[in-house]
């Protein structure tokens, strides 16, 4: 293959190609099977977009999935794996949270303290600078939010992250395809970062009744 390359003027060196998997090679492993945190709705390791009106209770509904994921348990039927699970919302306080949560364990007839250090919660509530990625004409910039979340997942061992929502977390253009995929592109990378990362974030649909507001990107990439 070396010989092959050398006949093309300006080949790059081989360290600097691209790292190809031929089917043929493929063809010689087992094929792996699809993983789900939430059974056919939720894949391990990838970003998910979960989006609905404001005040549908999108908010509590993933509070709700992130408490059934820390116990392992179904949510709404749907067989949900344990995963240790980290909750950030950027529109309500920490009171809220526990209201909610006080109200969640009740239903489910789990006393708070059972779900120990396997649910955390964190209110990004007035923080001004909950923007992921930083958009610029010089290029695109993971933000110091998105280089902490980073570390703590890998610190605290988390395997499901909520992320409540795009209207905090994206600052780009929602119009602009490229904007929507390098975010979510980036998403995608930080769940290969940490390891066995699965990702839900939040948004809202369109005013014209689409299920995402902005490009068709948000759709096309999650």
């Amino acid at each position: 293959m070396a010989d092959n390359v050398a006949m093309f003027p300006g080949t790059p060196a081989p360290s600097a190609l691209l790292p190809m998997v031929s089917a043929g090679e493929l063809s010689q492993r087992s094929v792996p099977p699809r993983m789900w945190l939430m059974d056919g709705w939720i894949p391990i390791q990838r970003a998910t977009l979960l989006t609905g009106e404001g005040g549908s209770g999108k908010s509590l509904l993933a509070q709700q999935l992130a408490t059934c994921a820390a116990l392992g348990r179904p949510f709404m039927g749907v067989q949900v794996r344990q995963a240790n699970t980290l909750y950030v919302t950027c529109e309500d306080d920490m009171g809220e949270l526990h209201r909610r949560q006080e109200a969640i364990c009740r239903s489910m007839g789990v006393p708070m303290e059972g779900l120990g250090r396997s649910l955390l919660l964190l209110s990004r509530c007035g923080e001004l600078d909950n923007s992921l990625l930083h958009f610029s004409v010089e290029g695109v910039m993971l933000s110091p939010f998105f280089q902490q979340i980073e570390a703590t997942l890998k610190a605290v061992t988390f395997s499901f992250l909520i992320l409540d929502n795009i209207a905090h977390l994206f600052e780009g253009n929602e119009n602009v395809r490229q904007h929507v995929a390098v975010f979510c592109n980036a998403l995608e990378a930080l769940c290969r970062s940490v390891g066995g990362l699965t990702i839900l974030f939040l948004g809202h649909p369109s005013k014209a009744g689409a299920q995402f507001s902005g490009s068709t990107a948000w759709e096309n990439q999650v």
